[in-house]
């Protein structure tokens, strides 16, 4: 366990410090800039459903039943001194989702292997049937008010090696379903089932490492004369972690399995012409092997504001989060092998202006992350920051012409100098809208990155293409 966990917690918590804040942004936001503060679309309205992850919105979360499907593809080439080097990523959807990542130690994965996390949506499928009429159920009774659907997913990524002619991959499919019920006017309440697997493969050495998860969740909503809703979420679920290695004809597999729950806090306001959300969860994972323990404790607050200002065309949006996790692992005797803190602030905010054909914004995102590693009693912090800008276009009825433009910077590590990576991105989409029944959104994104301090050295690449499709019925 310890050799096994300590890699990963070691390898996870340094690399995911040049992960951008903006990992979620949908399709639209995409193309044009990644804009996601200051321009509200279907997919994150600040509502209970879309910011407060609560089942118990579903149903007002839209006004008609609506299904959907979102595909991406993403790959990476990097140079060093002009010449192509010998690793290739290539993905199709997120391979990382958050539901992967939020289950340490599971979400160590992308870390322990180095692989990067594209700004993608998974590549899914997704049905929301919603019943708002009065209809009779077989009794006869009249049903209340209802939403039920399920999700499915699959995403794979995979990195190539041109030189030793070998390839990783990891592959993630995810299932969910979920049901949705108003019990009065104010009360509503919610009930998902689902599960994923995240599995890591090499074609050469035939190792494997793989996350299980199953669980369940309930949710409930409170609204006060639909100007502000209260909601409560309560998870659990059934994680197991494994990996099989193969050295000299002998396979060693490590097996750790455990429980985890997750419970959270909403709340939304939506007076004038202010909209905000503000949302606190705490999760816990503990798993057991035969070597030891592993555990988790997490903490996470987020809010967000948007703001139509009087008079003139213009919203302001604004956002502030804080994540803390604490894992520790232990021998099977109780001691401690590792202990750690790792924080993580987020802040955000822009504004948006509406022209006569569109919308055009900007908008400052920053992420600062600290681990605390109180085993060995160092200390690492790093911070990143973006400038987004972008556009839409309405030239034509039915059809949005998105760009944008986004400058970055990433530093692992702000106490080690000549360590910076600066980040150009360039944006494009196009939208479609048929009589507000079929919706198609597609975007590219063209990124390139550099050291700061070394502009002859290693250049990456990255090529992203996205299409999502979506039909209300």
């Amino acid at each position: 366990m310890k050799s096994t966990i300590l890699y990963f917690l070691h390898g996870f918590l340094l690399g995911l410090t040049c992960l951008s804040q903006s990992f979620a942004t949908e399709v639209r936001f995409l193309g044009m800039g990644h804009l996601s503060l200051v321009v509200e679309d279907e997919t994150n309205q600040i509502n209970l459903y879309r910011f407060g992850d609560n089942v118990a919105g579903a149903l007002k979360d839209e006004e008609t039943s609506t299904a959907s499907g979102d595909f991406s593809f993403a790959q990476q080439k990097s140079k060093t001194a002009g010449k192509i080097d010998s690793l290739r990523y290539t993905a199709f959807g997120q391979a990382f989702p958050k539901s992967l990542r939020e289950y340490t130690p599971f979400e160590l994965l992308a870390g322990e292997l180095d692989f990067p996390i594209f700004n993608l949506p998974g590549n899914s499928i997704t049905w929301i049937q919603r019943k708002t009429g009065e209809e009779r159920n077989i009794f006869g009774e009249v049903s209340r008010p209802q939403a039920y659907g399920m999700n499915f997913s699959y995403s794979t990524m995979k990195r190539d090696s041109l030189s030793k002619q070998y390839k990783e991959t990891v592959n993630t499919p995810q299932v969910e379903i979920f049901y949705n019920q108003n019990y009065s006017e104010r009360i509503s309440w919610g009930l998902k089932l689902g599960g994923f697997q995240g599995k890591y493969k090499h074609s050469e050495t035939k190792d494997e490492v793989s996350l299980t998860n199953f669980g369940a969740g309930l949710g409930g909503g409170f609204s006060f004369a639909e100007k502000l809703w209260l909601g409560l979420v309560l998870d659990g679920h059934l994680p197991k972690f494994e990996e099989v290695t193969t050295s000299f004809g002998r396979t060693d597999r490590i097996t750790y399995s455990g429980t985890g729950f997750r419970t959270g806090l909403q709340t939304i306001c939506n007076i004038a012409r202010l909209k905000a959300g503000g949302r606190f969860a705490y999760h816990r994972v503990k798993t057991k092997g035969k070597t030891g323990t592993f555990s988790v404790d997490s903490f996470e607050g987020m809010t967000r504001v948007l703001y139509n200002l009087l008079f003139i065309p213009v919203k302001l949006g604004g956002m502030c989060g804080y994540d803390r996790k604490k894992p520790v692992d232990k021998d099977d005797v109780g001691r401690i092998d590792y202990q750690a803190k790792v924080s993580t602030f987020l802040f955000g905010s822009g504004a948006g202006l509406k022209v006569p054909l569109g919308t055009v914004g900007a908008e400052y995102h920053l992420e600062s992350r600290k681990i605390d590693d109180v085993f060995e009693d160092t200390t690492i912090s790093g911070k990143n920051y973006e400038i987004n800008i972008g556009a839409e276009f309405n030239l034509v009825k039915t059809i949005f012409l998105r760009v944008g433009y986004i400058v970055g910077q990433e530093d692992p590590d702000i106490k080690v100098s000549k360590n910076e990576w600066k980040s150009n991105t360039i944006t494009a989409g196009i939208g479609v809208d048929i009589l507000q029944k079929i919706k198609a959104d597609f975007a590219y994104n063209h990124i390139v990155s550099k050291p700061k301090d070394n502009p002859n050295g290693k250049e990456v690449k990255e090529n992203v293409a996205m299409l999502t499709v979506k039909v209300k019925y």
